[in-house]
């Protein structure tokens, strides 16, 4: 029943999103783009190749902003593979803004699920929920939750 209710919320959303132009493809992040980090505190732990950043932390990536109170980035011998993010946080891109209690980032697999109030805003559109599951390579979404949308038409911009 709930898998069913997800893929109707998907396929609404699709619905939704077609009828006013608002689309996850500004939510791009490249992969291969340098991270530069910002915060308060840093702890580094090599036995479990993880840095937790603490306190008004910032971290960029090309176009691609995120903020939190705390963020832990966990590494394998390939560089940073995930990001886990808590304490109000904050994504950013060019055109896009989510807000959420808490966030989780693969880069492997280019994948982003945010929990906790989650707005999603582009323009005058928004779309609400508990949480979101984003695909950021081919910007699909599944919102889950209290669902709500503020849809702005295109006649009415």
């Amino acid at each position: 029943m709930r898998t069913a209710f997800a893929i109707l919320i998907a396929l609404w959303a699709g619905i939704a999103v077609a009828q006013t132009g608002v689309s996850l493809n500004g939510l791009s992040i490249d992969p291969t783009a340098p991270i530069e980090t910002k915060a308060d505190r840093l702890s580094i732990n090599r036995a479990t190749q993880s840095s937790v950043f603490e306190g008004n932390v910032v971290i960029g990536q090309g176009d691609f902003r995120l903020a939190a109170g705390r963020v832990e980035i966990f590494n394998s011998n390939a560089g940073v593979n995930r990001i886990k993010a808590t304490g109000g946080v904050i994504f950013t891109t060019a055109t896009d803004a989510i807000e959420a209690q808490s966030a989780d980032y693969s880069l492997a697999s280019g994948s982003l699920t945010l929990s906790g109030r989650v707005l999603l805003s582009q323009g005058q559109s928004a779309i609400m929920g508990d949480s979101v599951r984003i695909n950021l390579r081919t910007g699909s979404a599944v919102f889950d939750g209290n669902v709500r949308t503020i849809l702005q038409t295109e006649s009415g911009q």
